[in-house]
C-alpha cells in the first residue's frame, strides 16, 4: 500500500501547469506535507511506475499492490503502465470526501483473482439501455407468437448454449418473470456452421457413405430451417452509435430502476463444476409485448396470439410486436451479450 508524492516540482505543486479552472475556489486547507513528502521526481506516475516494477519482483510474497493517486489524468496513464508490464488484474476506485477527489489503483498477480465493484459503480450499471431485439411478425421457432412461447423458446435455447439459468420474478411494478443467466464458455460463436457440419455428417451415416468433414461450400449450399442473423443498415448503423455512446459517456439513459435481488443463495438449474472456466457473461433476459408489456409467467398460458389479434389491427392504429431484451450484468465485457442477442436473431 502506498500514498505517493502527487507532485513532480514546485510548479506542479502550485498548479502553474494544470488544467484548473480560474473560477474554481482554492482548497479550504493547507498542505503541512515537507517537501520529500510531496514531490519527487516524475510525479505520483513516476513514483508508481516504480512501484509496479518492484511488484514483479515481490508478486509471490505479496497479495494486492495499492496506490493512490491525487489527479484524474494520472489514472488512465498508469493502468497503461501496467498493461504495457502485462500486469491485467487492475482495479480503480473512486474516493471522495467532502470537495477532495483521490483514485486508488489496486493490482494483483493472483490467478482467477476478483477485485470487489463499488456500489456507485455496480448502480450504475443498471443505467445503461439494455440490448433489444424485436421479432418479426412471423418466426418459424415458435409455436404461437405470444410471450409465453417465446419465453419457453429462450430458455430452452440458453440452456441448449450450456448457460447456467435461473427463472426469476420481475419487481412487482413490472410483472412478468425474467431469465437470469450465467456463460463460463463461449458456445454461440460459429454454432450455425457447428449445426449445419453435425446435419451433414448425419445425413451422410444415413446413407452409408464415409463420414468426411464437409467444406464450407458443402455447408453453405444445405438449406436448413434455421434463421439467419442478417444486419441491415439500420442494424449496423445502431451498432455504431451505441459503440460510439460507450465510449463517450459512461452512464446511458435509465432503463430501469436497481435490481435488489441477492444471488448469492440461489440455486441454479445447473451444478456448476468446480474447477470452471472464468465467468465471461452475466445477464438478464426479458420477454415483453410493446403494448402488453412483460410477460412469461403461468399467467400467460390464456394469453391469445397477438400474430392473430393485435398484429393486423388493434383499433388505435398500434401495433403490437415481441421484444426480446438483454440486460448486461457483468463478465468479459458487453460485447459478449451483443453476440449473444445476434446468434438468437
Amino acid at each position: 500500500m502506498a500514498n505517493p508524492p502527487f507532485f513532480e516540482d514546485v510548479a506542479d505543486a502550485i498548479g502553474a501547469d494544470s488544467t484548473r479552472s480560474l473560477s474554481r475556489a482554492p482548497p479550504k486547507s493547507a498542505s503541512s506535507a515537507a517537501r520529500q513528502e510531496s514531490q519527487i521526481d516524475g510525479g505520483e506516475v513516476g513514483f508508481v511506475k516504480r512501484l509496479a516494477e518492484d511488484s514483479l519482483i515481490y508478486q509471490n510474497n505479496v497479495g494486492v499492490f495499492t496506490t493512490m493517486l491525487g489527479k484524474k489524468r494520472s489514472v488512465p496513464i498508469v493502468r497503461r503502465i501496467l498493461g504495457d508490464m502485462k500486469i491485467t488484474q487492475t482495479s480503480v476506485y473512486e474516493m471522495c470526501q467532502g470537495r477532495v477527489m483521490r483514485w486508488g489503483i489496486a493490482w494483483t498477480f493472483i490467478p482467477n483473482f476478483s477485485f470487489p465493484v463499488s456500489e456507485f459503480r455496480q448502480k450504475r450499471k443498471y443505467h445503461r439501455p439494455p440490448l433489444t431485439y424485436t421479432l418479426p411478425p412471423t418466426v418459424s421457432c415458435l409455436r404461437t407468437y405470444t410471450r409465453k412461447c417465446l419465453f419457453d423458446w429462450l430458455l430452452t435455447e440458453l440452456k441448449d448454449l450450456k448457460m447456467h439459468v435461473l427463472v426469476q420474478k420481475n419487481k412487482q411494478i413490472l410483472g412478468g418473470y425474467h431469465i437470469y443467466a450465467e456463460a463460463h464458455e463461449d458456445t454461440w460463436t460459429h454454432a450455425r456452421r457447428k449445426r449445419r457440419k453435425a446435419l451433414f455428417l448425419q445425413q451422410q451415416h444415413q446413407q452409408g457413405q464415409p463420414l468426411d468433414a464437409p467444406t464450407d461450400t458443402q455447408l453453405m449450399g444445405k438449406k436448413h430451417p434455421l434463421p439467419v442473423c442478417r444486419e441491415t443498415k439500420e442494424d449496423v448503423e445502431v451498432a455504431a452509435k451505441r459503440r460510439r455512446l460507450e465510449q463517450t459517456c459512461e452512464e446511458g439513459e435509465a432503463w430501469l430502476e436497481e435490481l435488489e435481488h441477492d444471488l448469492s443463495g440461489s440455486t441454479l438449474t445447473d451444478h456448476k463444476p468446480e474447477n470452471q472456466d472464468p465467468l465471461i457473461l452475466k445477464a438478464n433476459f426479458y420477454v415483453e409485448s410493446s403494448l402488453k408489456g412483460y410477460g412469461g409467467g403461468e399467467e400467460d398460458e390464456e394469453e391469445t396470439e397477438i400474430g392473430e389479434n393485435s398484429m393486423a389491427d388493434n383499433g388505435d392504429g398500434n401495433v403490437d410486436k415481441l421484444i426480446i431484451s438483454v440486460e448486461w450484468l457483468g463478465g468479459t465485457d458487453r460485447e459478449v451479450a451483443n453476440r449473444v442477442l445476434c446468434y438468437l436473431k
